[in-house]
């Protein structure tokens, strides 16, 4: 019979044993997922999760683990899409997420820290949270209802059960009862791109903003609920081409009104490599329309 404290380190180290030769282990890191598709069986996930994957793994509620395969990633808003071949799966609806306001409840579901479909609740906390690893996108719902280790690529629903975001990681420094999720409409966005192309081609336009206060709406003789002040241009982009300032105030993006700086980012992010945009501004209290074509990359 083995004698198993014979695989203890400080055991063999007494008895004057060798070492044991370490064995090559297969990681398998955990994380949630979204079916966005049933007919298609396309699953939303974090990048992040699969991305070093060599075989992934997609294990249904019912028990069911179903063999997947990446049909497209988008590394920069750390999202992927994968598609597993079977019948009779559930399937998520997308809500608005531009319909969100702070206080809204929602729900995070996932599998946290090796727990199975486990539920938290919350409200949103706050919209258009910025700073967070991905880059240049700063357009996320944040939520205090608990979002850990594992919740990465698991659905942020409303009380209807609606889609309105994908759980995101947050950084190791950030307080661990604020999580994060990138809108539902970001994500429907960009999963369209993943199926028809397998991939993203982000545009650049080329500004940054900040929301209005009172003073600078009056100062700008606009209202206090109207647009995105442009702080900042950078040298030799598509917007500075275009004649966009430092003052100007983003009233529409294309056809859509702009009344927050979080619909901005919304819209820029939706942006593609070839588009063109035309933004509405307001100069001098007057309305000016600028049309150019989006620049490769992402701010």
């Amino acid at each position: 019979m083995r004698n198993p404290l014979k695989d203890d380190p400080l055991y063999r180290r007494f008895f004057d044993l060798p070492e044991l030769q370490q064995r090559d282990r297969k990681t398998q890191p955990a994380g949630s997922g979204v079916i966005v598709n049933a007919r298609q069986g396309y699953v939303v996930t974090n990048n992040h999760i699969v991305n070093l994957a060599d075989e992934i793994t997609v294990t249904l509620s019912d028990g069911r683990l179903l063999p997947a395969t990446r049909c497209g990633i988008d590394p920069q808003l750390d999202l992927a899409l994968l598609r597993v071949n079977a019948g009779n799966l559930p399937e998520i609806a997308f809500a608005d997420s531009g319909a969100l306001r702070v206080g809204d409840f929602v729900v995070a579901l996932g599998n946290p820290l090796g727990l199975d479909r486990t539920v938290s609740f919350g409200i949103v906390t706050l919209l258009g949270r910025g700073g967070l690893a991905t880059r240049g996108y700063e357009d996320f719902v944040q939520t205090n209802a608990s979002i850990d280790p594992g919740n990465s690529g698991g659905a942020l629903v409303d009380l209807r059960g609606d889609l309105v975001g994908i759980s995101t990681a947050t950084p190791a420094s950030a307080d661990v009862r604020v999580g994060s999720a990138l809108p539902s409409n970001i994500v429907s966005a960009i999963v369209a791109q993943l199926i028809k192309h397998g991939e993203v081609h982000h545009a650049k336009i080329g500004v940054r903003v900040q929301a209005l206060s009172a003073a600078l709406a009056k100062s700008f003789n606009v209202s206090l609920e109207e647009g995105a002040l442009v702080v900042e241009v950078d040298k030799h982009s598509a917007a500075a081409k275009a004649g966009i300032v430092p003052g100007d105030v983003i009233v529409r993006f294309d056809d859509v009104a702009i009344r927050r700086v979080v619909e901005f980012h919304e819209r820029s992010a939706l942006g593609m490599l070839g588009d063109t945009v035309t933004l509405t501004v307001s100069r001098d209290g007057k309305p000016k329309n600028l049309a150019f074509g989006a620049a490769a990359g992402y701010p």
